[in-house]
């Protein structure tokens, strides 16, 4: 990749032998000038954080992807930012399975020793641990609310009343109203307990 034709500009060219800000300026027909800050790669400012020698947690402010996760691009690929961090303190995973584990519980933190390997599982045991697990309505599967939840539990556990009809009533299958009523699913309700008649 060529760099910009501006002179003591090392920022890769995006067009017409110009940077991206260069390029931007001779667009809007402005006189060609220095940048005011030099272009940094998110890439590299992910070094810079994750070199820094403290055990709080190194929180990234640039770009996020997915669940509020560190977005960083490394040549053409798009990465999660911990898990590059993960790669570059702690090798490569042991299994493709794994994934960059976060200690603290917090997403954007990208500091390596708050980062380990972990299975999916493990990862999820973390987010109980760490309250970042969603639940009931809060999940993205969530097909009713709390209070819809909670409601579905006192009117079966007065009698009277089927799965199926309760399905029916709520828009949801029978199977899922088993789900509630036995405390499979929406458990983190306030005095969930398994619905016995």
């Amino acid at each position: 990749m060529t760099e910009c034709s501006f002179a003591e500009c090392a920022n890769p060219v995006v067009g017409w032998g110009l940077c991206s800000g260069h390029y931007q300026q001779q667009r809007k027909g402005r006189e060609l000038s220095a940048l005011r800050k030099p272009q940094r790669r998110s890439v590299d400012v992910l070094r810079e954080l994750a070199a820094l020698e403290t055990n709080f947690c190194t929180i990234w402010h640039r770009a996020v992807w997915g669940n509020d996760y560190p977005s960083v691009f490394l040549g053409k690929q798009q990465w999660y930012g911990h898990r590059l961090v993960c790669v570059w303190y702690h090798g490569e995973p042991p299994s493709e399975h794994h994934q960059a584990a976060h200690g603290c519980g917090r997403s954007r933190c990208v500091n390596p020793r708050h980062l380990r390997w972990a299975t999916p599982k493990e990862n999820n045991a973390d987010k109980i641990i760490h309250g970042t697990a969603p639940y009931g309505e809060d999940c993205h599967q969530a097909r009713l609310t709390n209070q819809e939840a909670a409601d579905i539990r006192a009117e079966y556990a007065q009698g009277g009343v089927t799965h199926r009809e309760l399905g029916e009533r709520y828009g949801v299958h029978k199977a899922t109203i088993a789900l509630v009523v036995n405390g499979k699913t929406y458990r983190a309700l306030v005095g969930c307990e398994q619905v016995t008649r």
